[in-house]
């Protein structure tokens, strides 16, 4: 995965050269600058080079992009805009081995062109367009074809998933027919969406916690009596000491994931005197190590989650969220105990709810995430503890989080974080 240096933008709209240092990493770089000066495009230019999303490239109102690297390659992207030709890119990546490839991007036809956005927009009628219908657009022959020619280079120098959050994010397209019976028939909201999203992974961690229990449950009697070749002296290397602070760590983890809703609360073990033989110290041990190796899969949604109710706590006011075990993502009126449905949630609230989901749930570990005006329905508060709320999460997920924004109380006088955009000569 590769991360951002810097990115250069020239003729934008044909009035803007912008150049922009990432600054923070793991805090986020925070592009500034008056409306109309080009921010969410050039978050929008980003998101269509990592996906490679040539033909968004084409017709974008630009003349050059050029994205340096932390590993110091390059990758420039020039659009063809003589007369008399047919607008296309001219694509150079090079590498600070002195290595460069070239790659010349042509146009899909007008005639099939047509066809292709046709069949697009059919599938976003019909409420098929999801990352299911993704799959079946690209069985276009021409779209099909046309991917299969992309150099193995460029595939590599653009191979950091990207996730972008944009303005409208309670608003998210067709999710398919599937998605819509689970949901009474109903095109389920961005609420619900990510709501799922977030039981899917606890059900996923769960899962592969009980299969890892299952395993060692198994062959624990083996492990203890089969291998001849460990017999219990070894286990006299596990001071008591150590055998306890062995019990107390992995105590503290599961009453950590019971406190967030992932596992039961662990009964407290008493570790037993000098007098415990070398049998009973290797069974211990043995068991001290598999409880450990039991709850590892529930660390990095354990990690997530809390991250996750913990910054929505530290906002609401008079509500709380926790993870039920059962019931999942749970909101509660504090002094009447009551459950509180999701929808009746503030539009503030709900927006903080599909950002951080967003960021802790959807964007792949390691990826370059663009948001797109972060204030929107945020309380001033809000604002002001945003940057420590997303380095936060930035350090948990290793994101490289670049956003646009034109708040003052986003930026909360961190002014070395922000890489100010304006016209030309200015």
């Amino acid at each position: 995965m590769k991360h951002l240096a810097r990115v250069t933008v020239t003729g934008l709209f044909d009035s803007f050269d912008h150049s922009i240092e990432i600054v923070g990493d793991p805090e986020a770089t925070i592009i500034s600058g008056p409306n109309g000066t080009g921010k969410t495009h050039i978050l929008r230019l980003l998101k269509a080079t990592f996906e490679l999303d040539l033909d968004y490239l084409t017709a974008a109102p630009f003349r050059r992009m050029m994205l340096a690297f932390k590993d110091e390659s390059e990758l420039a992207i020039v659009r063809n805009l003589r007369k008399g030709e047919p607008v296309g890119l001219h694509i150079t990546g090079s590498y600070p081995s002195g290595r460069t490839y070239s790659y010349t991007f042509e146009p899909i036809p007008e005639r099939d062109r047509e066809f292709t956005i046709l069949e697009r927009r059919l599938l976003e009628l019909t409420g098929e367009w999801d990352s299911g219908a993704r799959a079946l657009f690209a069985k276009n022959p021409i779209e099909r074809n046309r991917k299969k020619k992309y150099p193995v280079w460029l595939s590599r120098m653009a191979a950091t998933p990207t996730h972008m959050i944009e303005t409208k994010r309670l608003h998210i397209p067709a999710v398919g027919a599937a998605a819509r019976r689970a949901a009474g028939g109903k095109e389920p909201s961005a609420l619900e969406t990510h709501i799922k999203q977030i039981d899917s992974q606890v059900s996923a961690a769960r899962e592969k916690s009980l299969s890892v229990t299952q395993e060692l449950d198994q062959t624990f009697p083996m492990r203890i009596l089969g291998n001849r070749n460990d017999s219990p002296n070894s286990y006299r290397r596990t001071s008591l000491s150590r055998l306890s602070a062995m019990y107390d760590e992995v105590q503290e983890i599961g009453a950590e994931l019971h406190s967030i809703g992932l596992s039961a609360m662990p009964e407290l073990i008493e570790i037993p005197g000098a007098d415990v033989t070398d049998i009973e110290r290797k069974i211990l041990t043995l068991f001290a190590q598999d409880w450990r190796r039991k709850l590892e899969p529930l660390l990095p949604i354990g990690e997530r989650l809390s991250a996750f109710t913990t910054i929505l706590n530290g906002k609401l006011r008079g509500k709380k969220v926790d993870y039920h075990p059962t019931r999942g993502l749970e909101f509660t009126n504090i002094v009447s105990r009551e459950v509180i449905p999701v929808d009746s949630l503030s539009s503030g609230e709900q927006h903080l709810l599909v950002l951080f989901a967003s960021l802790l749930f959807s964007a792949p570990k390691g990826s370059i995430v663009l948001i797109d005006e972060p204030e929107i329905s945020m309380h001033a508060a809000w604002k002001h503890a945003f940057l420590e709320d997303i380095t936060l999460v930035g350090r948990i997920q290793n994101l490289q989080v670049i956003l646009a924004t034109h708040s003052t109380s986003i930026i909360r006088g961190r002014w070395d974080l922000v890489q100010e955009i304006g016209l030309k000569d200015d």
